[in-house]
């Protein structure tokens, strides 16, 4: 977890959370006061740190993958389309767990325009295309289901609320929408770390971690509803939407 390690580096340090009374008050994410632009721009604007942040991404990802594509049902799907994917890690373990599927990795230009060894590997040749894109303007047509892995965290309830929408408009007619995300418990005890993680979101990036009933909420704005609720790799769970 060397990359996860170095992580508050590249995204400024203490900096961004030097205003966060202002943050609280206003929603307004503390990186664009103290960096000078939003996170994304600024992880484009300068490469390596970029690579960087993709890096820890696919630390984290590379440990809930397994658990996600076991708990996910894919038996009726034939196109997975992985929304905001990364480097592909988690497509990548999904199509190698279920061989009967093909995959769409969407994302970004600046990150689909990497060399991409994962899911150009010889035993997925041929079942996956990368196409690149914003997922606020539009996503790819036609899958069966479509995967999100921390994306919706990352912003707040009308934008994420606009995901969601556009999934739901572009999937087949019995598709489905999995969430992977990060969840706060409805115990006090047990929210402390969702908590942190919330403030963290929120000060980054202007998003939050939602409880169960929140991501219900969220789904059923975007014409939806919430089917089932699975735990994965702690402390990640797979939030089901279907029409």
């Amino acid at each position: 977890m060397r990359s996860w390690a170095t992580l508050p580096e590249v995204l400024g340090g203490v900096a961004p959370f030097a205003p966060i009374l202002d943050t609280v008050k206003t929603g307004e994410p503390g990186f664009d006061a103290a960096l000078g632009t939003d996170l994304f721009s600024y992880l484009r604007d300068h490469p390596d740190h970029g690579a960087a942040f993709d890096a820890a991404m696919a630390e984290r990802t590379a440990a809930f993958a397994p658990s996600v594509a076991e708990a996910g049902d894919f038996s009726r799907a034939r196109t997975v389309v992985d929304v905001g994917g990364g480097n592909g890690m988690l497509l990548a373990q999904i199509l190698r767990q279920h061989p009967h599927l093909d995959g769409v990795l969407f994302d970004s230009p600046a990150v689909t325009s990497r060399p991409n060894t994962l899911l150009t590997a010889p035993d997925l040749a041929g079942r996956c295309r990368i196409e690149p894109g914003d997922f606020f303007d539009r996503v790819p047509t036609g899958g069966d289901v479509y995967v999100m892995a921390n994306i919706v965290h990352d912003w707040d309830d009308t934008r994420a609320a606009t995901i969601l929408h556009d999934c739901a408009r572009a999937m087949n007619e019995d598709g489905r929408i999995l969430l992977v995300e990060r969840m706060i418990p409805d115990s006090p005890a047990e929210a402390v770390p969702a908590l942190v993680s919330d403030i963290s979101m929120l000060v980054l990036t202007g998003g939050r971690e939602r409880t169960v009933t929140e991501y219900a909420a969220l789904l059923d704005a975007a014409g939806l509803t919430l089917r089932s609720v699975r735990p994965v790799s702690f402390p990640y769970g797979v939030l089901e939407g279907t029409r």
